[in-house]
């Protein structure tokens, strides 16, 4: 059965390439043994191959149709945290937001205000600022899981754009 984290595995082979699993528990601020794990689970799903390639079709439909399912989210109160959604800088460009309608991953060192939602991983508020494709991609996902109609089609064609080979 697949986990958040595997998403965020995946995503981060798609979009910076393979690494061993020490540099990917590294990039992604967790021990060695999540990412095996979550390769394992994603080759098992078919969103990896046997080398940990990425398998970028079934990896999108997954993620376009299936997240937001699988994944569902509810946004909370009002918090202070990082931007995602249409608020996230990589998104930001394609869609406006109005007040009372951005969602933050709550966080500490957040900047910003809004309706909270929980991020696909507990790390991806960490991840935001060293990783500027992952970031655009999970404040993508996000919109999946609990935009509309339009924020998610916008969506689904940046993430087409950034799992483009």
């Amino acid at each position: 059965m697949l986990r958040p984290q595997d998403i965020v595995v995946c995503l981060h082979l798609s979009l910076y390439g393979s690494s061993t699993y020490a540099e990917l528990a590294q990039a992604l601020q967790t021990n060695v043994a999540l990412p095996h794990r979550s390769v394992q689970r994603a080759c098992a799903a078919k969103l990896l191959d046997p080398q940990r390639r990425p398998l970028r079709a079934n990896l999108l439909e997954f993620i376009l149709h299936g997240v937001r399912y699988v994944f569902y989210a509810s946004p909370s109160a009002v918090v202070r945290g990082v931007p995602s959604g249409a608020g996230a800088p990589g998104v930001a460009a394609h869609l406006t937001t109005t007040a009372g309608n951005t969602f933050v991953w709550p966080s500490s060192e957040g900047r910003a205000r809004g309706l909270g939602l929980e991020p696909l991983h507990a790390s991806a508020p960490r991840l935001a600022a060293s990783h500027p494709e992952l970031y655009t991609a999970l404040a993508a996902i996000d919109l999946l899981r609990v935009g509309n109609a339009r924020e998610r089609a916008v969506a689904g064609e940046l993430l087409e754009e950034l799992l483009r080979p």
